[in-house]
């Protein structure tokens, strides 16, 4: 049941002392959540549909300038039933819990730690901490990105998306600000295009998943299971795209699956082939999926002109 209204017992709560010391790593996805100008809102939608008990731990970026005080850990706090804690340097992450970025700052994830940084000249935190994610929890990376102007977290999307995990955007029609979410569903980042309230429902669904908590759903399940399923997907991408994947890089093909079968909330990838027998368009999503590359060197201007005015006159 999601939590509504704001909880003074907890209130108090909030101060206590988060984990920095080392522990077991353990296997949960972590959400991370961006946004910018309009973004408080949406905080708090997202926060006050989500139920306390998802196992999901939730990160959020907001663009906050150095020396402004920020009360966004005691705002939010109001509107769920999760801690929310301002993050300090080397906490633990842990699942059923709301973590803010402070100020002035970048923030990444490493080891299932949150690592600060003077935020500097950067203009994109959400790219920083959403590209760590990616790099770190791989298909148990969840990327949101709501309201804010720029582009800020449309990179971070793709890193999410590329590594096998899942990605949101705000409805541009439901923000603020449509610039960030615009910018990530016109670069093809986003799996799902919902409202606030809407995003919070999804994740609530996503996180009954009882597959979501492996690393590698594929690769978790029985030999003879998985190399059947394999092989009929195989079969049905062959006839449809005349692609065979058979003998694609093993890690892909399951980072690949494992996406699809979450997104579309399926038990196993048993049930995944079948499905993909009657649906044409996820037939098609998970052919694109697939074919996930990265190819940013031929779209960086930066590139080039490094090339034309540093190695090319050496040579």
């Amino acid at each position: 049941m999601a939590f509504t209204g704001s909880n003074k017992n907890k209130k108090s709560d909030s101060n206590k002392q988060h984990s920095f010391e080392s522990k077991v790593p353990q296997e949960f996805p972590i959400v991370g959540i961006g946004a910018s100008a309009g973004g408080l809102e949406a905080f708090k939608v997202l926060l006050e549909g989500l139920p306390v008990d998802t196992g999901l731990a939730f990160v959020i970026i907001q663009h906050l300038a150095a020396g402004q005080e920020s009360m966004l850990t005691d705002i939010l706090s109001r509107f769920t039933g999760m801690l929310v804690f301002q993050v300090e340097d080397g906490m633990n992450v842990e699942p059923n819990y709301v973590y803010v970025i402070p100020p002035g700052s970048t923030m990444t994830l490493a080891d299932g730690f949150l690592k600060l940084s003077p935020k500097g000249k950067s203009l994109r935190p959400i790219d920083a901490f959403l590209s760590s994610l990616a790099m770190e929890r791989k298909t148990q990376a969840i990327g949101i990105v709501l309201s804010g102007t720029g582009t800020d977290g449309t990179e971070g999307l793709k890193a999410v998306k590329t590594e096998g995990g899942i990605t949101f955007a705000q409805d541009p029609n439901s923000a603020q600000n449509a610039g960030m979410p615009q910018s990530a569903i016109s670069a093809g980042a986003v799996d799902f295009v919902l409202s606030s309230d809407n995003i919070a429902k999804e994740l609530s669904k996503i996180a009954k998943n009882p597959q979501l908590v492996r690393v590698e759903i594929v690769s978790q399940e029985p030999k003879t299971t998985k190399e059947t399923g394999l092989r009929r997907i195989f079969t049905l991408l062959k006839s449809s795209f005349n692609v065979d994947f058979t003998h694609y890089k093993e890690t892909v093909i399951n980072r690949r699956v494992t996406r699809r079968i979450v997104i579309n909330h399926v038990d196993n990838i048993t049930k995944y082939a079948e499905y993909l027998g009657t649906h044409p368009a996820e037939l098609q999503a998970l052919f694109d999926d697939m074919l996930i590359g990265v190819t940013s060197f031929f779209r960086e201007p930066d590139t080039f002109l490094i090339l034309k005015e540093k190695l090319f006159p050496e040579l």
